[in-house]
């Protein structure tokens, strides 16, 4: 039981948290996006720091690695209506790649004889289908697309609770 604790966590997480993207959307898209902010300024700064303190193996691409984070952290901080605006195109981005890769995972289920493969295949290809769509029309699917985020959320939280629950 003990190595199961993390990955059920993990889906437990991922449940809850697509439970409030389904029920909030705005709310839920401003609050990642000010939490992610927060989360790049504060690696910013320690890398930043520890980079500026350290007496030997000074890396120059990690001090500019920490820098540009706090700037980019800042830039959340001070204008955050404009970071979620970009939010649903880099999230489209990778839903896209998300869903090409879940393709080819469908394809090796397939070929390893599961048969459920082609609800991967299928699903793969949903969301290759909305990633496009978002890209496409970004303003318009932003709040429809932070839905989708929480029912993805729910889907993979549950898939891996029922995994986890089959073990």
């Amino acid at each position: 039981m003990k190595d199961k604790a993390v990955p059920l966590l993990k889906a437990v997480v991922l449940i809850l948290a697509g439970v409030i993207f389904l029920v909030n959307p705005g709310g839920s898209l401003l609050s990642v996006v000010k939490i992610f902010g927060a989360a790049l300024l504060a690696y910013g700064i320690f890398t930043a720091v520890s980079q500026l303190l350290a007496r030997d193996e000074k890396q120059p691409g990690a001090l500019t690695a920490g820098l540009i984070a706090v700037a980019v952290g800042i830039v959340v901080f001070i204008a955050p209506a404009f970071v979620v605006s970009l939010f649903p195109v880099v999230a489209g981005v990778i839903v896209i790649i998300g869903g090409a890769k879940r393709f080819w995972d469908a394809l090796a289920a397939k070929n390893a004889g599961d048969r459920d493969w082609p609800l991967g295949l299928a699903l793969s290809l949903v969301c290759v289908a909305l990633g496009i769509l978002v890209v496409v029309n970004p303003f318009g699917t932003a709040l429809g697309f932070v839905k989708l985020i929480g029912i993805a959320g729910i889907y993979y939280g549950a898939t891996a609770l029922v995994r986890l629950l089959k073990k």
